[in-house]
């Protein structure tokens, strides 16, 4: 008896689902602001997720492929956390995704170049982040070239 609740105990790791594991994680993770709590996850009324709050979170590179995954989400905040521009391109399945908020992150320069990638993207905040002026009207430039508009907030980390 042992043995075959070993081999399913074996089974059962190989079957984890990581979104799962993240989404719970999320969950448990308090997010306040002035008013007291805030839900980090939202969905619309099929419940899918539509936004997600992770500000001040860390995340592993598994649980940013893992959002890249959720191709109903639109909002995403990554203020405060660890994304880099590796991460960037992990989340290129959100095909959806309207708005990215990157606040007080250690993205820089190289960063910019994927944003563009995002097909719906039209709105970045990018207030107190290593990125140059001129890395900004690249990004700026590169979305007038693909005709699109973009609604950037950004201020440069002092």
């Amino acid at each position: 008896m042992i043995p075959i609740c070993s081999a399913l105990l074996g089974v059962l790791v190989l079957v984890a689902d990581p979104q799962a594991d993240l989404f719970a994680r999320i969950e448990r993770t308090e997010l306040l602001d002035s008013k007291g709590p805030v839900a980090r996850i939202e969905k619309d009324p099929a419940g899918n997720v539509t936004r997600l709050r992770l500000d001040a979170m860390t995340l592993s590179a598994d649980e940013f492929a893992a959002l890249g995954r959720l191709t109903t989400l639109e909002q995403l905040a990554l203020n405060k956390t660890n994304v880099t521009a590796a991460d960037l391109r992990r989340l290129q399945g959100l095909k959806q995704l309207k708005g990215l908020q990157l606040n007080s992150t250690g993205l820089g320069d190289d960063a910019m170049a994927e944003l563009v990638k995002f097909p719906a993207l039209s709105s970045v905040c990018l207030g107190n982040v290593a990125v140059s002026p001129e890395a900004i009207a690249r990004l700026q430039a590169d979305f007038k070239s693909a005709d699109r508009r973009l609604a950037l907030g950004y201020s440069e980390r002092k």
